[in-house]
């Protein structure tokens, strides 16, 4: 049996840490692992899968280029590797395993641990995105990349780290159209049976667009349209040193939404733990991110057999080129209107686009494929 320590720098939950819950419940029995992360919400999830976990200083840190927000987020992510490391000898660990690039920072700075990374999120091409890049390269065996839009912004050549792509899965068990009602969250929301529904899921963020989701929405009624949009997701990274001020772009976000006059239109539903039944009631799922590294939400909708209209910046576009959506520029919300509309009122072609997309998520991304894969990467390691 290969005991693996799985570290992450936040404690609190969004798209890479359901990905690595996702993992934990499907590993292999001869995988033993155990879970380093600060204190918080996703330690009390690995603990409610009988999993062991173990607390890190707390290191929820974005290293944007400020000079005292940078110290700083370099001084917590290399306590935070000095700790996991020593918990990676205590336990005797086979390897260590980031589950993020800031982890997979910290580790290579201050641990000997053999280290693969998870790269989720795709680094930028300045100087400190650069230097992050080299050092997680050259400190570790192995980079998992989440999609190929991420492995291309990472550095090749001797001396680094190979990269394989191992897209993000979908638990096709949770999202499937068969379980979910189409009907439940409709009836929650008072939304009647015959309205278009357009959802945006994600963190609350400006970089994930949900100001132009709500111009989609408002557009759509000027055309006349009966139309809702869903708006899932909370801001969940707050702290000062995190890149933006989410809080603050939250409460633009309600500002824009009685500016548009959108009350009673756009439904903020915070975050939810019935994802699929929120786009089982749902005809168009929004992805309107700046630049979205992969997308787990694209995937979800496309098992769902709900369309989706994404952005042409990053995983989707790679995601989407078979079937199952559009793409458009993320920053042209007049395009994103008219393509909504033309898919609302043409029931046939989203149907269409719907059911292709849910054989590709269930053959190209399926849970048990993915663990192969990343099985498979950690026998290389351990070789």
């Amino acid at each position: 049996m290969s005991r693996i320590l799985y570290v992450n720098h936040t404690a609190r939950v969004s798209g890479a840490e359901r990905t690595l819950l996702d993992l934990l419940r499907a590993l292999p029995p001869e995988v033993e692992p155990v879970v380093a992360s600060p204190e918080g919400r996703l330690g009390d999830e690995v603990r409610a899968l009988g999993i062991e976990h173990r607390p890190l200083p707390e290191c929820d840190v974005s290293l944007k280029l400020e000079p005292r927000a940078t110290s700083r987020a370099l001084v917590q992510l290399f306590r935070a590797g000095s700790e996991a490391g020593r918990v990676a000898r205590r336990m005797h660990a086979r390897f260590v395993h980031a589950f993020s690039i800031r982890a997979g920072l910290g580790c290579g700075l201050a641990s000997e641990a053999r280290l693969v990374v998870h790269a989720h999120d795709a680094l930028g091409g300045g100087a400190a995105s650069r230097s992050v890049a080299e050092v997680i390269s050259r400190r570790s065996r192995l980079i998992l990349a989440a999609s190929p839009f991420v492995a291309g912004r990472l550095p090749r050549g001797r001396g680094r780290a190979p990269v394989a792509v191992v897209d993000n899965p979908v638990d096709l068990a949770s999202f499937d159209p068969a379980v979910a009602s189409p009907s439940a969250v409709r009836e929650e929301l008072g939304i009647a049976p015959d309205a278009h529904v357009l959802t945006v899921v994600g963190q609350i963020t400006p970089w994930k667009g949900q100001d132009l989701a709500l111009r989609v929405l408002a557009g759509l009624l000027e055309r006349g349209l009966d139309a809702h949009l869903l708006v899932v997701g909370a801001a969940v990274f707050t702290s000062r040193l995190t890149r933006h001020d989410n809080l603050a772009y939250q409460d633009s976000l309600l500002e824009l939404q009685s500016t548009l006059r959108l009350t009673g239109r756009a439904h903020f539903l915070g975050e939810r733990e019935d994802v699929p039944a929120v786009l089982a009631g749902s005809d168009l799922t929004l992805v309107p991110s700046w630049e979205e590294p992969f997308g787990r939400i694209v995937v979800e909708s496309m098992a769902m057999g709900v369309p989706v209209l994404a952005t042409t910046r990053g995983g989707p576009a790679l995601i989407l080129r078979d079937g199952g959506g559009l793409t458009l520029a993320p920053d042209d919300a007049a395009a994103w209107t008219g393509v909504a509309e033309r898919l609302l009122l043409d029931p046939a072609e989203r149907a269409a686009m719907g059911e292709r997309g849910a054989l590709l998520a269930r053959s190209r991304f399926r849970l048990d494929r993915w663990i192969d894969r990343v099985t498979a990467a950690y026998a290389e390691v351990a070789a």
